[in-house]
Formats: C-alpha cells, sequence, structure tokens
C-alpha cells in the first residue's frame, strides 16, 4: 500500500478575528464640582481632550490606587496567616481548644443525648419482643 504524503501549503491562512465589541455605553452623574474641575483641568493642561475620556484618565488612576491599596492590605494579611501557622504548627492548641469547649458544654447540648437508659415506648417493646422470638 502506497501512501501519499501531503504537502504542507507554503500560503499561511488568513484567520479571522473576532471583530472588536463596541465600548459598554453606561450612564454615569457627575456632581456639578466634579464636572467644573474636569473642564478646569482641560483649560489648564494644554490638551484637548472630551469629557468621557478625562473621566475614564480619573478613573483608571483611583482603580490603579485601590488595587495597589487592596494588594498591599492582602499581601500583610497573608504574612499574618504564615506568621500564625508558625505559631501552632499542626494546629495543636487549636484542636485542643475545641476538644475543651465541646466537653465544657457537652451536658448543655440537648444533640448529645444522654447517659440514663429510658424506658422503651410500646412500639420499641414490641418489635424487640418480635425480634427475640
Amino acid at each position: 500500500m502506497i501512501t501519499a504524503k501531503l504537502k504542507k501549503s507554503t500560503r499561511t491562512r488568513a484567520t479571522k478575528t473576532a471583530p472588536k465589541a463596541p465600548p459598554q455605553v453606561t450612564t454615569i452623574r457627575l456632581d456639578e464640582v466634579v464636572q467644573k474641575g474636569l473642564r478646569v483641568l482641560e483649560a489648564h493642561s494644554g490638551v484637548k481632550r472630551p469629557l468621557n475620556k478625562w473621566v475614564n484618565i480619573a478613573l483608571a488612576a483611583l482603580i490603579d490606587r485601590q488595587a495597589a491599596t487592596l494588594e498591599s492590605e492582602l499581601d500583610q494579611a497573608l504574612r499574618n496567616i504564615k506568621a500564625y501557622r508558625k505559631t501552632d504548627p499542626g494546629y495543636k492548641r487549636a484542636i485542643k481548644a475545641f476538644i475543651d469547649a465541646e466537653v465544657a458544654f457537652a451536658a448543655k447540648d440537648p444533640m448529645e443525648g444522654s447517659r440514663d437508659p429510658q424506658a422503651a415506648g410500646p412500639a420499641v417493646s414490641m418489635v424487640r419482643a418480635m425480634l427475640r422470638g
């Protein structure tokens, strides 16, 4: 049986890229003071930009600052968790504290049951009698 080798095409296929989605239209109500501030900023910056562009620039800067702050806070939280784990490896103290709490409140917990035998009801007595023969 003879197999023919397929020759690879030297031409590249034009791949279709997905068309860019139009930007999402949002309505943002800006306070009058903020709008005035943006107009002053535009007037004194020497750069003519639409109000929408100024809002995008301001929001991008705010997001960058907030993300940096959040990253720092999460980093500190992670360091705190790692430090805690080093103080109680294997969680021996935490497990002991849990056991002590369970023992301390076991008498008050209705789901724990009781040690005192209770008299069997008529249905249980009948089933037991049937099982015994």
